[in-house]
């Protein structure tokens, strides 16, 4: 079971239905698993393929280039959400999305989870600016009988939502058939005979079910035994779980194995440990491609295959000896043709080894003093190995070995010292000071070496080449951070109504100018408890909570930002180093973000409590790149000039809908809206945080006086400017909306010369409903996770629509335009003598229509494809029966058993996306969020499990 809660330092816990169980143990990963469960805590979930990046909120975006995501703590040990995709960038970029070192924590070993937003993160100074994420493990519990418990789970994942596409018209263009063509703009598929690519009579028939081909369900089989008991020495569990699954498409898969430790040990009277231990194994083969890549088999069913596409190169990719086939005549320009060779033959495997745990000790001094230590260590290391398989017979050709190995390496200690007492001064006032310190140091190293043309057939090693010149060079990197922190704790008490909590941290980082490295973080709270305060029968009112904090912190800085770095290389036999196109920040302050927030907390009637918070978060001094004029020799320049403003509303409540001993029934509803405006940008009109296409594309960028994650991208033009310079326009239909202005071909509307703001990724409010309920040993869970408003550009959807693929492009083609005449594009083409516009009426064929103004790399209209993204989608669905505490006690054996059935991400109940469009299949987790091209198809996935005790 874990629980998630907001931590009761001088606070008080409401009524039990706020907390939000976590009773399934189906999410892909813990960050999957918070979804739709927590007030201002935003996941976004890409569900196409296992394994891949989270991205998690907490309050929305508050740093403008740097990373937005939250600090995870579990058990002390400091790890962040990173290291898988973050922002696209590039002309034709592409990216294997091996997941970040969160996926890899153990849902089964988890007690609970803590979310610390705002003033509440202000403790952890330097690193809490964007929330913490407090992750405890579960270390023991009294047990009867044995203490051992087995469980087994089975999750079958079933690829479900693909793109809807039309199925009657195929390859080839309006004058005909083509087999060369890789569009969808040919005759109708009536069956008929005709010569295939290959050279084969195959018929020309729809193909309805191609898009799906590829993929199949997978599975995933979870193996867990553990042991946990308590008693006078303390509590104790050791679990070891083994977890195996496959992809949704061939030769992906992946395992993991994990041994885990935990234990709160009474050494003495005075003197007690929490330790915990975890070691994991992670092996992982063949993530496979996203975006613009030739191995992205979305991407080639999207750009290369026309819709009358059989897949024999699917089957046939392969001579019998092994070798890849060439195809003479193969047609389809925009694809692979070694699409399906790659993907069993272009292996790479992933092998991790995590460690990570807490040593701590408690010394109980007297009964009102106390002193701690305690030591955690986080250490990863990578290996990337990349096996390409010759294609051609003499065993060299396409062959190539990688070998890349990545370490990660964080130690962080602290102390503390604390005082508390009740009834000070035999009063009814009671306080806890606390006092202590922090070290924290991260360390990363990477090295990479790889093989040019090779030498000697089938010999994977670096050492593979036929001369040095045709050898790849290795690759170095290090990254090292160091920060020292004091910090101090007060917490008063009055009576138990009258709350006041003051923290301070002091940092000092590495990262910073010497000038700059030392930083002081407050934070107040006060909270009034009218309830316990006036003596007095409220009637219907059980509890009520007025609270109000105030707090300071940042984010971590990144080293190497104060002087020069160069690179080294080789040219023709030489060495050279290259200066950075950064030039380093003279002054660099760490970002920091100042939090004002208020609130209450109500229980009524005992079955109701709600939580209203408020909040306003201005963040100042973030980081930017300053555009130099290229005569000085660089590109840009690191300064502190960004400015950005959060403001928002979180509601929670929840409500026992009955409250009986054999039947419960719950339900709770969590609601967040966050608005925020980009306040300074140092005089830059905006700024581009991540590109689709690189520069022929469009953008997520940030601009002043706008909410963050603007979409940038190619407009139409609306004013129409004669030969004497005279601009006119713009002019309105009948119902208020501007009127484009196409070119005088009539072919194509006339496009923006710069990309221009056409949307914004910002959701109006997110939020969940949570039902759970039980009537005597079933019990069931239901939620439902939502996001409305906001708005997504489509790439899919515009390839979709110029390849001919998309059903919208039906109604003309059938001829319900202008019959078989063709279309007329909608607006004007100039003005008259008196400057009234001319509507356009040149026809044109739909071909022109959707060739000419749909796309998406170069100068396309990109508001075309953009749209709101709304959805509801039913989340989780579980079921579970626990055997009978009746039939436990008869029986001699079992302790406890239950059995679950458990549904996950399965279905849209309302998206405002065109085409069956993944509504949350966004490129990356960084930043650049609502920029979608080709993702793979949303899954679901259907689990039963079994759990006995011993």
């Amino acid at each position: 079971m874990i629980v998630l809660m907001a931590p009761l330092i001088g606070r008080a816990q409401v009524n039990d239905t706020i907390s939000n169980s976590l009773s399934s143990l189906n999410g892909k990963n813990v960050v999957d698993a918070l979804s739709g469960r927590c007030a201002g805590v935003q996941v976004i979930n890409p569900t196409g393929i296992e394994g891949i990046s989270s991205r998690i909120l907490i309050r929305g975006n508050q740093n403008i280039t740097t990373n937005n995501q939250p600090l995870f703590v579990i058990d002390g040990v400091p790890m962040y959400n990173d290291n898988g995709l973050a922002d696209v960038v590039g002309a034709d970029w592409s990216f294997s999305d091996w997941g970040t070192m969160i996926n890899n924590i153990n849902l089964l070993d988890i007690d609970n989870v803590y979310i610390l937003k705002g003033a509440e993160a202000s403790i952890y100074g330097s690193r809490g600016g964007n929330g913490v994420v407090m992750i405890n493990t579960n270390k023991g519990k009294k047990q009867n009988g044995l203490g051992i418990t087995y469980s087994v789970s089975y999750r079958l994942t079933q690829p479900y939502l693909y793109r809807d596409v039309q199925n009657k018209y195929g390859m080839g263009v309006p004058d005909g058939y083509e087999v060369s063509s890789s569009s969808s703009w040919g005759p109708e598929m009536d069956g008929s005979d005709v010569m295939w690519w290959d050279g084969q009579i195959r018929s020309y028939s729809p193909q309805p079910d191609n898009l799906a081909l590829m993929y199949h369900n997978s599975n995933q089989v979870v193996n867990n035994l553990s042991f946990q008991n308590a008693g006078d020495f303390g509590s104790v569990r050791v679990s070891f779980t083994d977890s195996r699954s496959n992809g949704i498409i061939d030769n992906n898969n992946s395992s993991q194995t994990t041994f885990y430790f935990g234990t709160l040990l009474n050494i003495s009277k005075n003197v007690r440990a929490d330790i915990s231990f975890t070691y994991l194994k992670y092996n992982r083969n063949n993530c496979p491609v996203i975006g613009v890549s030739s191995d992205n088999i979305s991407h080639n069913m999207l750009v290369g295959f026309p819709r009358s596409w059989k897949g024999i190169e699917a089957v046939d990719y392969e001579n019998e000896d092994g070798t890849m086939k060439i195809w003479d005549n193969y047609p389809y320009y925009s694809a692979n043709d070694s699409l399906f060779w790659n993907l069993y033959n272009h292996n790479i495997r992933l092998t991790r080894h995590k460690t990570y745990g807490t040593v701590k000790l408690i010394y109980d001094m007297t009964d009102w003093l106390s002193a701690s230590a305690r030591t955690s260590v986080d250490f990863d290391l990578d290996l990337y190995d990349t096996r390409y398989n010759a294609s051609g017979s003499d065993g060299i050709q396409g062959a190539y070995y990688k070998t890349d190995l990545q370490k990660y390496y964080t130690l962080d200690g602290d102390f503390n010292i604390t005082a508390h007492k009740n009834n000070l001064f035999d009063s009814k006032f009671s306080a806890a000071l606390t006092f202590g310190g922090e070290m924290y140091y991260n360390y990363h190293y990477g090295l990479w070496a790889g093989t040019g043309t090779w030498a000697n057939p089938g010999l994977f090693t670096i050492y593979n080449y036929t001369s040095a010149s045709k050898a790849q060079l290795p690759g170095e990197y290090r990254y090292e951070l160091r920060t020292n922190s004091v910090y101090g704790l007060l917490n008063l008490n009055w009576d138990n109504y009258l709350y006041l909590a003051l923290t301070g941290r002091n940092d000092w980082t590495s990262a910073l100018p010497i000038d700059n490295c030392s930083y002081f973080y407050p934070s107040v709270e006060l909270s009034f408890v009218p309830t316990n305060a006036f003596k007095i029968d409220w009637n219907f009112i059980d509890f009520l909570k007025i609270k109000a904090a105030y707090g300071l912190s940042s984010v971590e800085s990144v080293p190497y930002q104060l002087d020069y770095t160069y690179n080294v290389g080789l040219l023709g036999g030489n060495s050279f180093s290259t200066r950075p196109i950064v030039v380093p920040a003279v002054n660099l302050k760490p970002e920091i973000h100042r939090t004002f927030e208020a609130g209450f907390n109500v229980g009524m009637w005992n079955r109701f409590g709600m939580d209203f918070t408020c909040y306003n978060i201005y963040s100042y001094n973030l980081m930017l790149l300053s555009q130099k004029n290229p005569s000085s020799g660089a590109a840009y320049e690191i300064i502190n000039a960004g400015e950005m403003s959060n403001r928002g509303v979180e509601l929670t409540f929840g409500y026992d809908i009955v409250k009986r001993s054999d039947v419960n029934l719950q339900t709770g509803i969590n609601f967040a809206i966050n608005r925020n405006r980009v306040e300074s940008l140092n005089g830059a009109e905006y700024l581009v945080i991540g590109e689709l296409w690189g520069a022929y594309g469009p953008a997520i960028a940030a601009k002043v006086g706008d909410p963050y994650g603007n979409i940038y991208g190619w407009d139409y033009v609306y004013t129409y400017i004669d030969a004497d310079g005279r601009e006119y326009g713009p002019f309105y239909d009948a119902d208020g909306k501007a009127i484009p202005l196409v070119n005088s071909d009539g072919r194509t509307y006339a496009v923006s010369d710069t990309r221009k703001p056409v949307g914004n990724t910002s959701p109006k409010f997110y939020g969940g409903l949570n039902l759970n309920g039980r009537w005597r040993d079933f019990s069931f869970n239901i939620l439902i996770d939502t996001k409305i408003g906001g708005e997504i550009y489509s790439g899919t959807y515009m390839i979709a629509m110029q390849t001919g693929q998309s059903p919208e492009t039906l109604y003309e083609r059938d001829g319900n335009s202008l019959g078989n005449q063709g279309v007329i594009l909608n607006g004007f083409i100039g003005v008259d003598e008196n400057g009234n516009p001319i509507m356009n009426d040149i026809v044109i064929s739909n071909y022109d229509k959707y060739i000419l103004n749909y796309g998406g790399k170069g100068d396309y209209i990109t508001s075309l494809g953009v749209f709101e993204n709304s959805w509801v989608k039913l989340r989780e669905l579980s079921l579970t029966y626990s055997l009978p505490e009746s039939i436990v006690k008869k029986q001699k054996v079992f302790q406890q058993m239950q059995i679950s059935l458990v549904g996950r991400d399965l279905f849209y109940i309302y998206k405002s996306l065109p085409d069956n469009i993944s509504p949350e299949g966004t490129m990356g987790a960084g930043n650049a969020q609502g920029l979608e091209y080709a993702f793979y198809p949303d899954s679901r996935s259907f689990m039963i499990s079994l759990k006995v005790g011993f």
